[in-house]
């Protein structure tokens, strides 16, 4: 196909990039950007955020003052824009006009031309009244439609009626704020906005399923005016359309844009921080589109190292029960610990482990090299075993329960739960709907299970814990029982490196630091602060 000449690509690379780097951008590699964008002949340069934040440290990009925007050369073929959200406007506890000349003077006196306002259907009445008032400054503004396909049909109406009162706009943009856009989809969104909105519009696309340059040129085959796009695709989660992509493919009919000025600045200076932060798109990603969550939530959860796979599906199992289109840092944290609610379980532990030793079997390396110690230890002395997980170097007929807590664990082990006919203690309330009918014949102890920073405490019927560990769980099941001692095996640990380690470590030193609690002693090799004692040891039992 032909691409029309006037259509302006608008670059948001330091923007929509910057929620990987805090908006703290190396000035190299700033000017280097500028001068590739400039050669390249890019039409718009969104530059970055204004903003009132002030709960932590951001860099200048987050804020992009017209001070600082004068100490940078910017080339004057490039129009600079920055964004604004209505709902921060909104929430400002002050009145929009004071809140908006707090952030911009009149235009005469700022390198900036253009406003981004990105809002959603419900701010619309208000987002109005923010245009005009940065309209009355002197600014072109451009209107940011997020989270399109949320839209019904007599809100988007009613949206487009209320934008069509303002009297000037550079354009209205729709956002493809989930990435679960299609081509299809966009066609059909192009042409209900077409039936209602005549001006200048503008497409954002995200890569969560790998369809951000696709669907950026199904958008522009279907007329829209304006196209999004960051180096190397760097921006808030999975990532946007490549400007590199998008000028190599315009270029073929549009001289106006040079391509090859960008190649050394994406072969280089971006290609390193893509090695470094890794954006994307991912199953991740592309399950967080299918299922309408905010793609802030799986970046938090892969940048985390922390975070294992399981943990990362659990979340996401997690908020697509919960619906989750805003991020959230409060929704995050019930994710990550996949409990929506506290309640007790059904199952008694009291007096189950009454003044016997609880042998905690984990899944390390060390307990394959053991194993055949810790079976006649098993079998020469009255302990009870529980067992993390299901584990096959430990003899089911060894164990008298298995312990697991965690949702995706539950799902992947599900099977074996019901071939083991053995006890498997775990919290109910986490087991997926869709598993509960397989587990009906299972012999299910429902013990409870909250997650609440710093926390170690259990009662005859749940616990509540800093993490949702199985090894912290079956801690806190052994001591509900009332065992008398806590032996550990396989629980080898992370490297020290690894921040699952540090997990660890907090949660055995709550536990450790409480008056009640139960000396827990590991008998093979472990790299936890734990005490330690030996399988070879003919004492361990004396």
């Amino acid at each position: 196909m032909s691409y029309p000449s006037n259509l302006k690509i608008v670059d948001c690379t330091l923007r929509d990039g910057g929620y990987y780097v805090g908006w703290d951008f190396d000035s190299t590699l700033v000017e280097s950007y500028l001068k590739a964008l400039s050669a390249c002949r890019i039409d718009i340069l969104e530059i970055g955020f204004r903003t009132f934040l002030n709960n932590g440290f951001y860099g200048a990009y987050a804020y992009t003052t017209d001070k600082f925007l004068e100490g940078l050369n910017i080339p004057k073929n490039i129009n600079l824009a920055v964004m604004i959200n209505a709902k921060e406007i909104i929430n400002n506890h002050s009145s929009l006009e004071h809140s908006i000349k707090k952030l911009f003077q009149p235009q005469v006196n700022s390198k900036v031309e253009i406003v981004r306002i990105a809002f959603t259907f419900k701010e619309t009445s208000e987002t109005i009244d923010i245009a005009n008032i940065l309209l009355g400054l002197g600014y072109k503004v451009i209107l940011n439609l997020m989270q399109i396909d949320l839209i019904d049909d007599k809100s988007l109406l009613k949206t487009l009626d209320l934008i069509s009162s303002l009297e000037s706009l550079e354009c209205l943009y729709f956002a493809d704020s989930f990435g679960n856009l299609d081509q299809k989809k966009i066609k059909r969104i192009v042409k209900s906005i077409r039936q209602f909105w005549q001006g200048s519009l503008g497409f954002h696309a995200h890569d969560n399923k790998g369809l951000a340059f696709a669907n950026s040129l199904s958008a522009i085959e279907e007329g829209v005016d304006y196209i999004d796009g960051t180096i190397l695709g760097m921006g808030r989660g999975a990532g946007n359309t490549k400007t590199e992509n998008l000028v190599i493919e315009l270029s073929k009919d549009n001289q106006k844009f040079f391509p090859d000025a960008l190649f050394q600045l994406v072969s280089d200076d971006f290609t390193k921080l893509k090695e470094k932060y890794e954006w994307g798109p991912s199953i991740y990603y592309h399950l967080s589109a299918i299922d309408g969550i905010h793609p802030t939530y799986i970046q938090e959860l892969m940048t985390e190292k922390r975070y294992d796979n399981e943990h990362i599906l659990s979340a996401i199992n997690f908020l697509r029960n919960e619906e989750a289109p805003v991020f959230s840092l409060e929704n995050l944290s019930r994710a990550i610990s996949g409990l929506s609610s506290s309640k007790p379980g059904l199952w008694n532990a009291k007096n189950h482990f009454q003044d016997k030793d609880v042998l905690i079997i984990g899944p390390g390396p060390k307990l394959k090299k053991y194993i055949n110690e810790i079976n006649e230890i098993i079998e020469s002395n009255d302990v009870k075993v529980l067992c993390l997980n299901t584990n096959s170097i430990i003899n089911h007929d060894m164990v008298d329960a298995y312990v697991t807590c965690h949702e995706m664990r539950i799902v992947i082990e599900s099977d074996e739960y019901v071939k083991l006919n053995k006890a498997i203690i775990m919290p109910k309330e986490r087991i997926p709907k869709f598993l509960r009918n397989t587990l009906n014949n299972v012999n299910i102890y429902d013990y409870g299970l909250e997650v609440k920073r710093n926390e170690f405490s259990y009662n005859d019927n749940g616990c509540t814990l800093d993490s949702s560990l199985s090894l912290a769980y079956a801690i806190a099941v052994a001591s509900a029982g009332g065992a008398k001692r806590i032996l550990l095996a396989g629980i080898d640990g992370y490297e020290k490196s690894d921040p699952r380690f540090e997990e660890v470590e907090r949660v055995l030193k709550i536990y450790n630091n409480k008056d009640e609690a139960i000396p827990l002693v590991s008998i093979t090799p472990t790299l936890y602060s734990l005490d330690t004692n030996s399988v070879f040891n003919p004492e361990l039992f004396n």
